[in-house]
């Protein structure tokens, strides 16, 4: 009798435990495929592919007339950036180049950098379109304590 005092209050415990513990267990040996999706609207590109899209940007670009400020990044293009890093880790950096499509819209081209500066354009290059970023003063708060 005093034997199943001690031991129901301990093996109820114990299974509580485990079925507390099944969960994490699970989470932590499954792949989270949520990290490794591409979001809609990110579209992986050749380097070939990537070049056209730069030189339809570059034939007609101009100067920018007043000094740039900064830059806006969207989320795309941190998706794409995360999922470069994701597939080499060593990289120095990452590099948007600016492009347009066929339909002439502006895209960004994403892509990562090595340590040696150069395009690492053997890892996945992504286009994304940009239409809410670019160079500041263009896409920029213009209202910001940063720059007043």
């Amino acid at each position: 009798m005093k034997k199943n005092r001690i031991l129901m209050p301990l093996m109820t415990l114990i299974i509580g435990i485990l079925i507390g513990a099944t969960p994490f267990i699970f989470m932590s040996f499954t792949q989270n495929s949520s990290t490794r999706a591409v979001p809609q609207g990110l579209a992986t590109i050749t380097a070939p592919d990537a070049n056209v899209l730069f030189k339809n940007y570059f034939r007609s670009a101009t100067a920018p007339t007043t000094p740039i400020k900064g830059f806006f990044l969207d989320s795309l293009q941190f998706s794409a950036m995360k999922l470069i890093a994701g597939e080499k880790n060593e990289l120095a950096g990452f590099r948007v180049y600016l492009g347009k499509d066929r339909n002439n819209l502006p895209v960004s081209i994403v892509v990562g950098v090595d340590s040696k500066g150069a395009d690492a354009t053997t890892y996945p290059i992504y286009k994304t379109s940009s239409l809410k970023s670019g160079p500041c003063p263009f896409v920029c708060d213009q209202t910001s304590n940063i720059t007043k």
